[in-house]
């Protein structure tokens, strides 16, 4: 059953458009992790292997893909904004 679901996984997976890679690296999402990361579970983000991440050198989404959909996996890595007063 197991083969099956992969097997699924994958066909959904190839239907899905690709996306580029447009995240920091490894040692920028580190230091905004220094910087933003209040949450529990921003470290994962920064380091879990097969995440992908979009944003740049102020903040970053971690996401994954399954089954042709993208799901963020928690708050985005970044600082908060305020609007004008």
């Amino acid at each position: 059953m197991r083969s099956l679901r992969l097997a699924f996984d994958a066909m959904m997976d190839a239907r899905a458009a690709p996306l580029e890679a447009a995240g920091p690296d490894k040692a920028a999402r580190l230091a905004l992790v220094q910087r933003h990361g209040d949450f529990s579970q921003a470290y994962s983000t920064a380091v879990q292997e097969g995440l992908r991440h979009f944003g740049d050198g102020h903040g970053y989404i971690a996401y994954g893909a399954k089954m042709g959909s993208r799901i963020a996996l928690g708050d985005p890595v970044a600082g908060t904004t305020t609007g004008p007063s």
